[in-house]
């Protein structure tokens, strides 16, 4: 004859005493492998996930200093330029005062 078996019934069963018997005597173990096993994996996890993030960050950042030093060498480059013109000008300018003052009529002549 068919019946009903309640597995949560103690007159029918035996597994709520079994199942109360096995998590009493592997609580321990398994708060232990949640936290040797889960924890660290998911700490391995985080760990690794910023070091990713501040290595993507460092690469960013040596790639804007290489283009910020990029540009200030063209900077210093111009800058060298200028430099060198403005001496020549002066260099320029310094023939032209010595020309006037050996030979003022060059100046009203235009020559």
């Amino acid at each position: 004859q068919w019946g009903i078996v309640e597995v949560e019934n103690p007159d029918h069963c035996d597994f709520v005493k079994l199942r109360q018997m096995l998590i009493s005597t592997h609580m321990q173990d398994l708060k232990e492998v949640t936290s040797d096993v889960h924890y660290e994996n998911y700490r391995k996890q985080h760990i690794t996930q910023q070091r990713d993030r501040s290595t993507k960050e460092r690469m960013k950042l040596k790639r804007e200093s290489a283009v910020n030093l990029g540009q200030l060498e063209d900077t210093d480059f111009l800058i060298a330029q200028k430099d060198a013109e403005i001496q020549r000008m002066q260099e320029m300018l310094a023939k032209m005062q010595a020309q006037l003052q050996t030979d003022p009529r060059a100046a009203v002549n235009g020559t």
